[in-house]
Parts: C-alpha cells; structure tokens; sequence
C-alpha cells in the first residue's frame, strides 16, 4: 500500500492512511506475546506498532490493547482504479453469463475474436465470483451486517469482546461517515437487513 502513497495514486484508488487500535477483552497469548518485531514479521504491521499501556484502555473489560499504522479501502472505487490499470496495460474486458469455471475455460481454450481484435487462449482462470458460480459445494457465504453512520471517526477501532463477539468502527475515506459493525454468520443465506441487528449494532 505504501507503492500507492508514493506515486500519490491513493486517493484516486479510493485509499486511506490512518490509525488502527485494538482493544480485546479476552486476549488470547498470541496477542499478550506479541512485540513490534513480532508485529512487523509475521502480521505486516511494520509501521508504528505499540502495545497501549493500561491507562489508555476505554474501560475495565479491557485487558491488552494495541495500535499501528494501517489504511482503509473504498471497495468500489478500488475495483475500478485496478480495472482501469489493467486495461491501461493492453488488458480486454469481457461480460459473459457462466455457470461454471470450466465454461470460462472452454471460452478460451482457443484465441477468440472479440471486436475485430484477437485474444490468445487462456493458460489460467482466477475464480474470483465467491458464490456467484455456485458449483463448489465447500464455498458459503458468511453473512455481515454493519451500518453506515455520519458521525467522523479518525482510526479504525477494534474491539473483541469476552462472549467471543467483535464491534468496529470503520471510517469511510474523504469524509464519508463510518461503518459500525457487525456480524458474522456462516452459512446465512439471507440477503436482506434484519433491523434487530441493525438496533443491536
């Protein structure tokens, strides 16, 4: 992520460059043994890594807490940002209705023609459609519920709760609100908001 910062490319790729804090009520030892170097080599977090001193804890629940450097992504405007690279290198886009990754494969096993131009064979297919494709039955969905609010907050804040649970605030890049949160639901299939949760959240 630094590569887009030094090339002033994040904003345009929806990108921002913030705080993350972690406060944990339950922390197992992998979090209580953790040190920078620890940080740095084996999570990534090279950047500002500190465990947060008793003191700076919100409450009592909480027994260990850290935080770093980190960013946040706007998912659309990040998925457009790199299709545009792509195509900006000679890469073609094509929309096409499949059932299965084979049927990617046999529309490119020989070189296609697609507006007057000719695309060589496909050598390999990246099934990136999650549960768009349907036909592995080891891939469900895990359902997340958050919500969109207009209050500003500065960092992204983690909080691990003693029943096992998460909550976090999430900010929207360029002073878009902040998404709370959440959920996680494996095997839910239900695409709809419960307003339950919604008043938990």
């Amino acid at each position: 992520m630094k590569l887009f910062q030094d090339k002033g490319q994040d904003q345009q790729a929806g990108i921002t460059f913030l705080r993350g804090i972690e406060y944990l009520e339950s922390p197992g030892p992998e979090y209580t043994s953790l040190t920078p170097q620890r940080a740095s080599q084996e999570l990534g977090l090279s950047g500002n890594f500190r465990v947060l001193e008793s003191h700076e804890f919100p409450d009592e629940k909480v027994k260990w807490g850290c935080e770093y450097d980190t960013w946040c992504v706007n998912p659309m405007q990040y998925c457009l940002f790199l299709l545009g690279q792509i195509v900006a290198r000679g890469g073609k886009v094509f929309k096409r209705e499949v059932r299965t990754a084979q049927e990617v494969f046999q529309l490119f096993s020989d070189e296609v023609k697609e507006f007057g131009e000719t695309v060589p064979k496909a050598d390999a297919v990246v099934n990136a459609t999650g549960i768009g494709l349907g036909d592995d039955e080891m891939v469900f969905p895990t359902r997340g519920q958050t919500c969109l609010v207009q209050e500003p907050c500065d960092a992204t804040v983690t909080r691990q709760n003693a029943d096992g649970s998460w909550t976090f605030c999430v900010p929207r890049g360029f002073d878009s609100g902040t998404v709370i949160g959440g959920t996680k639901e494996p095997d839910n299939w239900d695409p709809k908001p419960d307003l339950k949760v919604r008043e938990r959240v």
